[in-house]
């Protein structure tokens, strides 16, 4: 099949399937029961939105977009590359592994990875409120806002801000965490392959829990207690503050101060050591 030129509004009562590539000629609106677009989009800087009843299917990438948006459920591989705004207003599945690239995006209804890795490179904020599944190694290197369930079989990686929505809890195999801010909501972390990395500041968390082993370099803020069910290791310099504080296993100081400062009570179960300079004011 010839490559495909679209503009405009392209409305069916059924199914629209692209085999060769597409290339947008300008702002483009597709409307039917499904889309497959089996080689790719370029959108030559125009926009693209898709109000498909059923399921769209975008496995081999789209660039160029301006703002891309998706009423229904879409399937994702590749390279989703634009330079403006991502809306996926259905349920999103990663059908291989997925880049996602533009100014910010949202994510109304949850992702399911399929065992495959997922990278996010926003320059501003990407929304996830409503939890990720199955996904294989995941990434962010710009600011994220979080809520639910955030469960990859690898690893995950936060290299900028990290807002709480609602209540989330963090699981997979390693984690590394640039900073939070909690909005009064609880955080919970549980890795099963090695140490979660904390470092930065944490604030307005209401209640943490970390599940396994933790690194912590910076200053966690809670309204309510944390609890550090695995062993803990001192990073650097450390400032903890809430209502009560428990060291359910060893804390490692590793030649770093920490600071405590609990209104009720802090537990050390299992004692410290190496420590430089200790405080608590609770």
């Amino acid at each position: 099949e010839n490559d495909v030129s679209l503009s405009g509004s392209i409305s069916t009562s059924g199914s629209q399937t692209y085999n060769a590539g597409a290339s947008l000629a300008g702002t483009t609106s597709l409307s039917g029961t499904t889309a497959s677009f089996n080689n790719g989009i370029d959108g030559n800087g125009n926009d693209l939105s898709l109000n498909m009843s059923e399921l769209t299917s975008l496995n081999q990438g789209i660039s160029n977009i301006a703002n891309f948006s998706s009423v229904g459920d879409v399937n994702l591989e590749g390279s989703i590359a634009t330079s403006g705004a991502q809306t996926y207003g259905g349920a999103t599945s990663l059908t291989g592994d997925t880049t996602l690239s533009g100014t910010t995006a949202s994510f109304n209804n949850g992702i399911d990875g399929n065992g495959n890795d997922l990278s996010l490179n926003m320059s501003e904020l990407t929304t996830l409120d409503q939890g990720i599944s199955n996904v294989g190694d995941f990434s962010s290197t710009g600011d994220v806002s979080l809520a639910g369930n955030f469960s990859t079989t690898g690893t995950q990686s936060f290299d900028g801000n990290v807002s709480l929505s609602g209540d989330t809890a963090l699981s997979g195999t390693t984690a590394s965490i640039a900073g939070v801010v909690g909005n009064d909501n609880n955080l919970s972390v549980n890795f099963s392959g090695g140490t979660v990395a904390i470092n930065g500041a944490f604030a307005g968390i209401a209640d943490f829990i970390a599940e396994t082993d933790a690194s912590l370099d910076g200053s966690i803020n809670t309204g309510g207690d944390q609890t550090y069910k695995g062993k803990t290791s001192l990073a650097g310099d450390v400032s903890l503050s809430g209502a009560s504080v428990s060291f359910n296993n060893a804390l490692s100081g590793g030649g770093n101060n920490l600071s405590l400062n609990s209104s009720e009570l802090t537990t050390f179960t299992q004692g410290v050591d190496q420590i430089k300079n200790f405080s608590s004011l609770g």
